[in-house]
């Protein structure tokens, strides 16, 4: 595309980052983490033109976290994000879907008896499973490592 998706323009002059942010911060999220892959200038970009225009409560909510793991897609994302999270449990929303109700994060944990569990993954219309638009706690972080080391030319061909 040789554009960022994060910075696509969205509803009301935001990009779709800013309005992924803006929705996560409005429901009440406490820490949250922009995986930016290995991109350093969209790092910069969203520090500068988003992060940055937030209120000093609401900047302290934000981390941007580079990938750990080069050229490995979505899979680097979650296990470097997974990796630094600090928090119980994240909710994972990839940036290209905005429509995404994050009331369903709510009725999804909602519905998750007790704490057994570690992940938490949608299953689309379509029936297929939908990773991007989860809840996953930072202990499973570990558990993806053989995912990307067995099947190394999986993520290198994203």
């Amino acid at each position: 595309m040789g554009y960022p998706k994060a910075l696509l323009p969205w509803v009301n002059g935001e990009s779709l980052i800013s309005h992924a942010l803006r929705n996560a911060l409005d429901h009440d999220a406490k820490d949250v983490l922009i995986s930016i892959g290995d991109d350093e200038a969209l790092g910069q970009a969203i520090q500068a033109n988003i992060i940055d225009t937030l209120s000093n409560e609401e900047k302290n909510k934000v981390s941007i976290v580079r990938d750990s793991v080069e050229r490995c897609g979505p899979l680097g994302g979650l296990y470097s994000t997974l990796s630094v999270g600090k928090s119980h449990a994240y909710a994972v929303l990839a940036v290209d879907m905005p429509f995404m109700d994050f009331n369903l994060y709510y009725d999804w944990l909602y519905r998750v008896e007790g704490d057994g569990w570690s992940v938490i993954v949608p299953v689309g219309e379509s029936g297929r499973y939908e990773p991007m638009a989860g809840i996953y706690k930072p202990s499973i972080a570990p558990l993806l490592q053989p995912l990307w080391q067995e099947r190394m030319y999986l993520c290198i061909m994203h």
